[in-house]
């Protein structure tokens, strides 16, 4: 029996139905004995899932890069803040001498005119 005479014979095609019963259950037996059922199974089922994300957001360059220039910033501040200080000593020690030989001049002056007088 050759499935595809059936059907184009049999088939009633604008409502897809068979006239009677006995047609249906023909088709039904030559599907039966002409097409082969696979029934497939999974070894386990268990259901892998895979997320992907960004490893590394952008929101953790930014907090990362503020991190960074805060360092240098510190670090830039803590030089500053060192080269005000060396310079301050410097000058302390500048200004010192300079007193130092103000005051040796003005006391070697009042000597030289005491053995003056």
């Amino acid at each position: 029996v050759n499935l595809s005479r059936c059907l184009d014979t049999e088939l009633d095609r604008k409502s897809d139905l068979f006239e009677d019963d006995e047609h249906c259950v023909q088709v039904h037996n030559i599907i039966k004995q002409s097409f082969l059922q696979l029934r497939v199974y999974p070894k386990t089922l268990t259901v892998r899932q895979l997320f992907e994300e960004r490893s590394y957001e952008l929101v953790n360059l930014f907090s990362d890069l503020g991190g960074i220039m805060g360092l240098w910033i510190g670090v830039s501040m803590v030089t500053l803040c060192e080269f005000a200080e060396i310079s301050l000593i410097l000058c302390s020690y500048y200004a010192l001498s300079v007193v130092r030989r103000v005051s040796n001049a003005l006391s070697s002056r009042r000597t030289n005119e005491e053995d003056e007088d």
